[in-house]
């Protein structure tokens, strides 16, 4: 049996059943195969998610970049996996017929990436970031933010366990009501990438806005309004020879006055906690990093939040998959998740200041 999906751009085919599987089935394609961590990673969960259907990725025409930064040639992660592999958007789109796409390709080219497939109706999951400059999140928010599909962009820590019990606890009133959120985000350092890394051949690619991405979405999520205003300081002592800083500070507002100080790391070469979040309200106030776990403190006492590990990747691209088909609402929506995108953009620019 088939039936229409509604959430497609224009006329779109249905999505079908197989005589094996009861359950609709979304044809999903990897586009772009140069990401140093996340080519691997998806290809390596695309074949196994619920729902979805692995029926070929694209390389855009880049295999030198493809064997560079993914460490492996794209025919030979598309021979591995059982795909086709095609070297251009409208090859894959005629002889693969994807209902959705993972886009993981140099965010340089993301938004014209983004805007040819969502003219197609495609669902997408964005690697980000999205873009490295105000150039392309204009290109992105003309192409996708009034489309019906699903468009997200991640990862982000919004299906950590511990994130999510932090958001039920602050939207029911537990800590009042939020004046500030400092969160920090920690990625090991530089110095495990390799030098064809994109850290090293895009200028604008600075751990500000790749990493700080993760914790700008944070304050977006939690305040519900994006940041005003921006102020950065860096130090680069962890890696000298790194073109950016490895250490970030920054400090933000909302228009309704939560005050934010959002920090990245990419400096650490121990065991470290990778999220730190701490949320102050008028009643109490929430903290716990995503190794030891945490705390809901307020005058009735304090309530335990324990320490989880979640593979995000795997958790969102679920998660996409199921909206896509229309059996969730909670998805990260592009007007939110680009003010996030923005964000992260303007902390790269307050370190010039």
């Amino acid at each position: 049996t088939c039936r229409p999906d509604t959430l497609w751009s224009g006329t779109r085919r249905s999505t079908c059943a197989t005589s094996d599987r009861k359950e609709p089935v979304m044809r999903v394609a990897l586009v772009g195969m140069d990401s140093f961590y996340f080519t691997q990673t998806i290809a390596g969960l695309l074949g196994d998610l619920p729902g979805a259907e692995w029926v070929g990725c694209c390389d855009l025409g880049v295999p030198d970049e493809c064997v560079a930064n993914a460490g492996k040639p794209s025919t030979e992660i598309a021979d591995e996996h059982g795909v086709p592999l095609f070297s251009d958007i409208d090859a894959l789109l005629a002889s693969g017929q994807p209902d959705a796409a993972v886009i993981a390709t140099n965010p340089s080219r993301v938004p014209e990436v983004a805007a040819a497939l969502a003219a197609s109706g495609l669902h997408l999951y964005i690697v980000k970031p999205a873009a490295l400059n105000a150039a392309g999140t204009a290109i992105l928010r003309e192409a996708i933010v009034d489309k019906s599909q699903v468009i997200v962009s991640g990862m982000t820590y919004r299906r950590h366990p511990s994130v999510i019990a932090a958001g039920e606890a602050l939207a029911n009133g537990a800590i009042g009501e939020l004046s500030s959120i400092r969160a920090m985000h920690q990625h090991g350092r530089l110095s495990i990438w390799g030098p064809t890394s994109w850290y090293f051949t895009e200028p604008e690619l600075h751990p500000a806005l790749y990493l700080g991405w993760y914790v700008a979405d944070l304050f977006r999520w939690f305040v519900g309004e994006p940041a005003e205003a921006a102020a950065a300081l860096g130090s680069r002592l962890a890696d000298p020879t790194s073109p950016h800083e490895d250490t970030v500070r920054t400090i933000c507002r909302s228009a309704s006055g939560v005050v934010g100080s959002l920090d990245v790391y990419f400096g650490v070469s121990w065991p470290y906690a990778d999220l730190e979040l701490e949320l102050l309200g008028t009643n109490g106030a929430i903290r716990f990093n995503a190794r030891e776990g945490g705390q809901i403190v307020t005058s009735d006492g304090a309530e335990t939040i324990e320490p989880t590990n979640v593979n995000m990747m795997q958790t969102e691209l679920e998660a996409w998959i199921a909206a896509a088909v229309g059996d969730i609402d909670d998805w990260h929506r592009p007007a939110e998740w680009l003010d996030a995108l923005d964000h992260g953009i303007a902390m790269t620019e307050a370190l010039k200041a």
